[in-house]
């Protein structure tokens, strides 16, 4: 398996995570229908196509070098993958007993995502990945933030913009994402995970333990609202 498909498809699966947090909070007003009302598709496209010209424009070996990086020697994301190893099989119990996520992935499922696929990618990348092995700050320091930046700085934001206006433009199964995105039913699985006990008591160990959580939702605050009114705009 190609790792950094592996690598992008960890950062696509907390995405869903956080988008669920934001969109809720940002209370948007959505007048589209339930996603069992949409359209079928009106042509051959499929979201993993589109995620894979995504990628092409994504410098991959580069990005994984940096993630690795941090991961080996930045201590706060060393905190961090400490923290989802060990709590990881509850927070994903209470997404496998979510219906409003599991009717989520079933549309996703229908546009032609190989939800399987990646899911034994995730797996891998994360068995596979490095673990900590000690601070050392002329190496890896700034934990999250930094790292992040870095990672963007990599990518080139104009070319990738004009890609995902064409996706928007000619592509029925990117739209249908972004549809989805302002649904009822994503509004749904917005509150069912507002509402979670156990998410909300890993939410607070995450930031009572020090994990950049606050700049996380900011980030991923700036991609739903690029995705969901910026890009269609």
């Amino acid at each position: 398996m190609n790792p950094q498909i592996m690598l992008v498809s960890v950062v696509a699966a907390a995405s869903i995570v956080f988008f669920g947090f934001l969109a809720y909070r940002m209370r948007l007003q959505s007048n589209y229908p339930d996603l069992a009302n949409v359209p079928p598709l009106e042509d051959n496209s499929s979201l993993d196509e589109d995620l894979k010209d995504i990628l092409a424009f994504i410098p991959m070996t580069e990005v994984q070098r940096i993630i690795e990086r941090y991961m080996k020697y930045d201590a706060q994301i060393g905190d961090t993958v400490s923290f989802v190893n060990d709590q990881k099989r509850f927070i994903l119990r209470e997404f496998q007993n979510m219906p409003e996520a599991h009717k989520l992935i079933s549309f996703l499922r229908q546009n032609g995502l190989d939800v399987d696929s990646w899911q034994d990618k995730i797996r891998y990348f994360w068995k596979m990945s490095p673990r900590f092995i000690k601070y050392e700050p002329s190496l890896a320091n700034g934990g999250l933030t930094v790292m992040i930046n870095k990672i963007l700085e990599t990518i080139p934001m104009d070319e990738l913009h004009e890609l995902l206006r064409q996706k928007v433009k000619y592509s029925a199964s990117f739209r249908r994402f972004l549809l989805a995105l302002r649904s009822k039913d994503f509004r749904e699985f917005c509150t069912a995970l507002e509402s979670n006990d156990v998410l909300h008591h890993h939410y607070f160990w995450a930031k009572e333990g020090g994990l950049e959580i606050t700049f996380a939702i900011e980030l991923f605050n700036e991609l739903y609202v690029y995705l969901t009114q910026t890009l269609i705009t």
